[in-house]
């Protein structure tokens, strides 16, 4: 695991986390990383990126002021090209943590203090700043956003139930056919856009969004299969960034 990766994964901890009351810029977790910055009941979302970075056991570049972070940024030389684990920065106003690049330029992200609590988000990184730890910096940067990678199974029968409009007829024929075929994989899937069931093996494994997840991936189920399956990739749909909205 990378050290991006690591502060990714942390971060993924906290989501849900929200003020108690809302508003209050206050809650348990929240008062612990304000409590470093020996801070209580202010806007949080710097102190969650620099307890996050601090946890993840790389060098906090964060600030409870989001001016602070870009300054400090330029004269230590902590801007970077984004990357799993960078901090996205509007000075004066915000940061979040870059999770994953979703296409080109369009990130998730997870942030502190949005909408009073803890969340993923899509961002555009375009007049934003980018701040990284050292650590994180030396990580490799190239990027797979705008495809994503499968695994197909040539030899897999899968019959496909479906598609219906509602989900919970959906859900009333799975336990149905879970009944009709005890041997056998019954999986809830989308087909064409509608709710649907296959039965049988998958014929599609995925997606992953960089090669190196999907060809250790490949390993594990070619051992458990028995057989050799077909690698191929796709565009990625085009993500759609969120306005920054409340984050106060």
């Amino acid at each position: 695991m990378t050290p991006g990766q690591r502060v990714a994964k942390v971060a993924s901890k906290y989501i849900g986390v929200r003020e108690v009351p809302d508003g209050s810029n206050k809650s348990p977790q929240i008062n612990k990383w304000s409590s470093y910055w020996s801070m209580s009941g202010v806007p949080w979302c710097g102190t969650f990126a620099s307890g996050v970075l601090r946890e993840a056991g790389v060098t906090d570049v964060s600030h409870p002021s989001t001016y602070m972070i870009c300054k400090r940024a330029a004269e230590k030389g902590w801007k970077t090209k984004p990357m799993v684990g960078s901090l996205i920065v509007w000075c004066g106003t915000h940061v979040g943590i870059l999770v994953e690049e979703l296409s080109p330029g369009v990130w998730r992200t997870i942030e502190g203090n949005t909408s009073n609590q803890v969340a993923y988000r899509t961002r555009s990184i375009k007049g934003a700043t980018i701040v990284t730890s050292p650590e994180v910096a030396k990580q490799p940067t190239r990027s797979s956003a705008g495809r994503r990678y499968y695994l197909q199974d040539v030899v897999a029968k899968e019959k496909v139930y479906g598609g219906w409009r509602s989900k919970s007829y959906r859900d009333r024929m799975f336990k149905r056919l879970k009944a009709k075929y005890p041997n056998k994989l019954v999986r809830k899937i989308r087909y064409r856009g509608k709710y649907a069931i296959g039965v049988g093996d998958r014929r599609v494994y995925g997606p992953w969004n960089d090669v190196s997840n999907r060809d250790k991936a490949q390993k594990v189920l070619e051992k458990r299969l028995g057989r050799r399956l077909r690698k191929y990739s796709r565009a990625a749909k085009k993500a759609t960034a969120e306005a920054l909205g409340q984050t106060q």
